[in-house]
């Protein structure tokens, strides 16, 4: 993220005003919430185009820890536990209920006189540690190959199982097999419930976004949150552009 004149300007001011820090979230249900360390409207990075109210919510963010590899970039974000208002106490019961896990977050780090962010983090919300005053969660980036689900055995056309070993349970006539899903079916063999290949590929939409938001799909955006170019991240993580 590249900063502006006045941005530089500002840093190299002693005693320069501190950052108000501000965190847009997506739930999966498809609402937004606006937190912040200080209450206020500010221009949205997710949601319609325009300005929110957000809520002084927020008691800290940080550190991030960045890289230039696929190494797992997160942070951290820590909320009061929220009470008072109706409002406020709903929003407490959405965190104590762990309806927060998986929310896309957006946390910026807002000059609000210069109306621009010297850091900006896209990532995706993980099980916070709540206690009476406070939760606590990590903000893990959008490409986190720590949380991804892989097979135990490779994806195949052909079945791997040995012909009438016990994984594949064939008692039939046949002496060999061709490993396919047509022969494993024949009744020769009579073994199709126990064949593991793949008939035919997958669709993109098998595999949703592991985010979970609404409209979400593999293979791009697939309705949701289109995934964009990286901003104010390193190279390594995947951002909403």
């Amino acid at each position: 993220m590249a900063w502006s004149a006045a941005l530089i300007a500002e840093k190299k001011r002693r005693g320069g005003r501190v950052p108000i820090i501000l965190a847009d979230l997506l739930l999966g249900d498809g609402s937004y919430h606006y937190w912040a360390t200080a209450a206020g409207n500010f221009p949205k990075a997710l949601g319609a185009p325009g300005s929110a109210a957000y809520s002084p919510w927020i008691k800290s963010a940080g550190p991030f820890r960045l890289s230039r590899s696929l190494r797992s970039d997160a942070g951290d974000l820590v909320v009061q536990n929220l009470s008072g208002n109706t409002l406020q106490r709903d929003v407490a019961a959405a965190v104590q209920a762990r309806e927060f896990i998986g929310a896309l977050t957006v946390v910026r780090f807002w000059h609000p006189l210069i109306q621009e962010a010297e850091f900006e983090f896209h990532g995706f919300l993980t099980k916070p540690k709540v206690t009476p005053t406070e939760a606590s969660f990590r903000i893990l980036q959008l490409l986190d190959t720590n949380v991804e689900k892989v097979p135990s055995d490779s994806y195949s056309e052909q079945c791997t199982w040995r012909y009438k070993g016990k994984m594949c349970g064939s008692t039939g006539s046949a002496t060999s097999c061709p490993k396919d899903f047509a022969s494993c079916q024949d009744a020769t063999r009579a073994a199709v419930e126990r064949f593991n290949g793949t008939p035919h590929v997958p669709t993109s939409a098998s595999f949703p976004h592991h985010i979970g938001l609404p409209g979400s799909g593999g293979g791009g955006s697939g309705g949701g949150v289109p995934l964009g170019k990286l901003k104010g991240g390193p190279p390594g993580a995947l951002n909403i552009g």
